[in-house]
This record gives C-alpha cells, sequence and structure tokens, in this order.
C-alpha cells in the first residue's frame, strides 16, 4: 500500500476508535432520555414476556458506536 494511503487509513482507525471509546465512556453520564433519542429497541415486548413467564431472554444488538 502506498505510504500515504497507509498513513490515511491509520489516522481513521486512530480517530473511530478514540470516538467510539468517548461514547463508551459518555454512557454512564446520559441521561436516559438522551439515550433513548440514540436507540432504538424492536421487540421489548418479547423480552416483557419472557420474564412475566420466568425465562430468561438473550438480547442481541448491533453495533453501538458514532
Amino acid at each position: 500500500m502506498h505510504r500515504l494511503r497507509l498513513n490515511q487509513a491509520c489516522l481513521y482507525v486512530f480517530r473511530n476508535t478514540v470516538k467510539n471509546y468517548y461514547d463508551l465512556l459518555s454512557l454512564p453520564k446520559m441521561k436516559q432520555a438522551d439515550v433513548e433519542k440514540r436507540v432504538t429497541v424492536l421487540g421489548a415486548e418479547n423480552i416483557d414476556a419472557a420474564l412475566e413467564r420466568g425465562h430468561g431472554a438473550i438480547i442481541f444488538s448491533g453495533h453501538i458506536g458514532n
């Protein structure tokens, strides 16, 4: 890979990693309303139904980040 392209790719990875850590470290300080603006939950009724029946539930999530 050309040196300039390699440097650009490294910089992109570094910036993206910093953004991800910033988001992760910001979560505990976020208000629930702010989290709800950024997160879409689909199928929450299935979790509630499983818990009401005394079962556990497996929750699957995609990437959380910027």
